[in-house]
């Protein structure tokens, strides 16, 4: 591949998996040229939260720009092989649960996300064009209408220029708010600006990572010394509890040291507002009123939620869904583009996947400050109808495992099983497949068609 035809000045706002895929993916040609800098709020790289996995298209992408490695060494199945990952769902709102279906997610790693950020930020150090600067909240974006340019301004007074700005600033992202406003003032659509605030999908997230020792000490408390091994020791891959309005998928991760869990509570009676800040994500929250709330659902699940002690109250916020995750030359990818809810693991395949798509466009020969814009354009085109299916996709999966799904000529929810499984295998089967490499391919000959190249 020849040098590109103008290196680019690129801002990427936000060091979560999509800012620091796509910084990865930016430095993937030896002979790019960009100018990429990651501005992150926070004054450190720390993750809030707990487990992330990594499958299928995801994984190949982590081949392609230099981090399989890094990740297998953070598999804690790494000597499995490529074997087959199955997740497992149980019918569990009953003392005697049944396992309800085994959903095929391919080979997966799963690992705490400080673990992931670490990973990927200590690959960046090789490379002396990309440079990571924390305590760097975005303020605003601001448009140079003689010259193209962007003004990056952040909360500590500090202003950048750039020619390209990428908000993979997660689901509040200032970015998007500042995209919709420079598009509904060139598009005459000032509704866009409806669009920026994240709105309340309708659950909430008890969220914990239990020390190994302590659920064991609860298992065995609960289920007697000479019980068998609690079935999270047991099993490779996560598993989900299910009953009417709740779901706890529940899965090892940090070299199998920490239980990753997350009580899911549905409340439809909110869905849609939005959220003040105060109750976006509640630390340690006692979580003594679950135990009451799981007292008749079966044991192995109870033994989760006694274990939890404190948990993080998060608050299920998705974004609205956008005409486009591109005006001009500000882009929004991950979270900040189309934050979904939790119940297909894919988030952060997603956000991986539009880093990648968009990096490649972005590398692309003939690629300058005056048709920039159009690379951006094609990354928006090829990316936008994956990403958003995925998003509507989790919903109805978050539906069907809390058995809240009402189905066309039913009067009420999860009243047919069959249907119930078959609709959720159906969603589980299409969304690992495919080659993000395809969509490459259909974004970059989108931008040479654009370009006239």
């Amino acid at each position: 591949m020849t040098a590109n035809a103008q290196p680019l000045r690129i801002a990427i706002i936000g060091a979560g998996p999509a800012g620091l895929a796509l910084a990865s993916t930016l430095v993937l040609e030896k002979a790019s040229t960009h100018l990429v800098t990651v501005y992150e709020a926070a004054s450190e790289l720390r993750e809030v939260g707990a487990g992330v996995t990594i499958s299928g298209r995801s994984l190949a992408i982590a081949r392609s720009i230099g981090m399989e490695e890094a990740f297998n060494e953070m598999d804690q199945y790494r000597n499995a092989g490529d074997a087959e990952m199955k997740g497992l769902c149980r019918r569990s709102d009953k003392p005697e649960g049944y396992t309800f279906c085994m959903p095929a997610f391919g080979r997966g790693i799963s690992f705490h996300r400080a673990q992931f950020r670490d990973s990927f930020a200590k690959h960046l150090e090789k490379f002396e064009q990309v440079e990571i600067k924390l305590g760097k909240r975005l303020a605003n974006v601001e448009r140079d209408t003689a010259t193209g340019e962007y003004s990056v301004s952040f909360a500590d007074g500090s202003l950048v220029i750039a020619d390209v700005v990428v908000g993979a600033d997660g689901y509040r992202s200032p970015t998007r708010y500042a995209m919709l406003k420079l598009a509904a003032e060139d598009l005459k659509q000032p509704s866009l600006n409806d669009l920026a605030p994240a709105i309340f999908s309708g659950q909430w997230a008890y969220r914990a990572a239990i020390p190994v020792a302590h659920f064991r000490e609860t298992w065995s408390r609960l289920a007697g010394p000479n019980a068998a091994e609690h079935r999270v020791f047991t099993r490779r891959s996560s598993m989900c509890y299910c009953g009417i309005g709740h779901h706890i998928p529940t899965y090892l991760i940090a070299g199998r040291t920490l239980v990753n869990t997350a009580v899911f509570v549905t409340d439809l009676s909110r869905y849609g507002e939005f959220m003040p800040e105060s109750e976006h994500v509640q630390p340690e929250v006692d979580t003594a009123h679950l135990v009451e709330m799981f007292k008749s659902w079966e044991l192995e699940l109870r033994a989760v939620i006694e274990a939890m002690g404190k948990a993080n109250l998060w608050a299920i916020n998705v974004t609205q869904k956008l005409p486009f995750f591109a005006h001009e030359r500000i882009a929004v990818i991950g979270d900040a583009a189309h934050a979904m809810q939790t119940h297909l693991a894919n988030g952060a395949n997603q956000s991986i996947e539009d880093a990648y798509v968009l990096g490649r466009v972005l590398n692309a020969p003939g690629v300058t400050r005056a048709n920039a814009h159009l690379a951006l354009q094609s990354f928006s085109t090829t990316r936008m109808p994956r990403a958003q299916t995925v998003a509507e996709s989790s919903r109805e999966v978050g539906m069907l495992i809390d058995w809240m799904y009402t189905f066309p000529g039913e009067d009420a929810w999860g009243t047919d099983e069959d249907r119930q499984r078959e609709a959720f295998m159906k969603i589980m089967e299409w969304v690992p497949k495919g080659d993000a490499d395809d969509e490459v391919k259909v974004a970059l000959e989108t931008f040479r068609h654009l370009a006239e190249l």
